[in-house]
């Protein structure tokens, strides 16, 4: 691997190339939010479109749809704190003189902060939420919003947080996200702003009582940060922060038959989450996704296949276990690990992750239906029952 490629793809991970300079600590960093945390439905703002009878309907957010990174770096978009990002569609095509006066005719009926990027059918702005609100009614009012002969016939709000090929996510409570997000964070804050390939999403469920994943919880679903030679004070600090007396995390032994060398591997007390590891002096830094299983073996390989639309890297060993390594990106990879005598617990609060295409076209491969959760993203289970969400940015 290139370093140079690895910091163009996400600098964030620069900790795990080389040393972190030793004036840095936890003080400098600019947030404590390292870690991802996605409200449930009830914290995201509703869509508003016309139906198939050109009827105005509100309907309810389960989940943002985000901008792909690639549209976020062509026109500079970056994560705003304040205000809405608003996808606005238009019924006709716009032509080059309405699309100029797009902004300061879209003023005279909300307040619009910035037009981020249009094309000939929509536009992606930045507006407070009352404007948000305002626009959404008029909508309503109308059967869509008419501005001098432009008809707006939905309007969506999205997320402009760039989002990893392929990441876990944690489900949890209302009661313990903030919680669990800070655990998570506090692993990570010495080295980083910002994580994406482990985040959390708070679901509907009030509480979720305290217990002990770790006697008898077979997690099948690991997270392992791959340092660098040229990080080996990164890795002890990060190491020493998962490991100390008081910690949140305690070490999990895998079984021989599928133990890595040189990694080391901690689970969450008290909370059923995917194993967090790391691996010292690696030949390649990057962040390594790993499935155990002890079954259909064939099945999920395919399965994988079709979801990254790579071919694995397959290699065993003489213990049985079977290793196939799905290269993601140049600091990225998936790693299905196979042997019939490992005991795994597929966990309904932890989802594999991957963006595609085409839904309909990876439906057909798999030869399976994909259930819609919100526009851009769908749900289904691998063939030995673990959650996977895919989901294709707005691009």
């Amino acid at each position: 691997m290139a370093y140079e490629t690895l910091f163009e793809e996400d600098r964030n991970l620069r900790f795990l190339v080389e040393d972190v300079p030793e004036s840095r600590d936890e003080a400098d960093s600019i947030s404590k939010h390292v870690v991802n945390l996605e409200c449930g439905s009830a914290g995201h703002l509703p869509k508003y479109s016309l139906d198939s009878e050109n009827r105005a309907v509100k309907q309810e957010t389960k989940r943002l749809r985000t901008v792909s990174k690639e549209l976020c770096r062509k026109f500079g978009l970056g994560a705003r704190q304040n205000g809405v990002v608003a996808l606005l569609t238009f019924k006709d095509k716009l032509e080059e003189e309405q699309l100029k006066r797009l902004p300061s005719l879209l003023k005279s009926v909300c307040d619009v902060q910035m037009v981020l990027y249009h094309s000939s059918h929509f536009v992606v702005l930045q507006m407070e939420t009352k404007s948000y609100a305002l626009l959404g009614d008029k909508i309503l009012e109308g059967n869509g919003c008419n501005i001098q002969n432009m008809i707006i016939t939905h309007l969506e709000a999205l997320s402009l947080d760039e989002l990893p090929n392929c990441f876990v996510e944690l489900l949890t409570g209302k009661s313990n996200a903030v919680s669990i997000r800070s655990v998570l964070s506090d692993a990570l804050v010495r080295f980083c702003s910002s994580f994406g390939y482990l985040r959390l999403y708070e679901g509907d469920e009030l509480d979720q009582k305290p217990n002990n994943p770790a006697v008898g919880f077979k997690p099948c679903v690991s997270l392992t940060l791959l340092f660098s030679k040229r990080a080996p004070r990164n890795a002890e600090q990060f190491n020493a922060i998962l490991s100390h007396d008081n910690s949140t995390w305690e070490r999990y032994h895998q079984p021989d038959a599928v133990r890595s060398p040189f990694e080391q591997l901690f689970l969450l007390k008290n909370y059923p989450a995917p194993l967090f590891g790391l691996i010292s002096g690696n030949d390649v830094p990057g962040v390594r996704i790993s499935v155990m299983f002890s079954t259909k073996k064939d099945e999920m390989t395919e399965f994988y296949r079709v979801l990254t639309g790579r071919s694995p890297v397959s290699r065993s060993d003489k213990t049985g276990t079977c290793y196939s390594i799905y290269p993601i990106a140049t600091h990225l990879e998936l790693r299905l690990i196979y042997n019939e005598t490992l005991h795994t617990d597929p966990s309904d609060r932890i989802a594999i992750c991957i963006r595609i295409k085409d839904h309909e076209k990876v439906s057909t491969a798999l030869g399976q239906p994909l259930t819609c959760i919100d526009a851009g993203h769908w749900e289904t289970s691998d063939p030995v029952g673990n959650r996977v969400k895919l989901f294709a940015p707005f691009e």
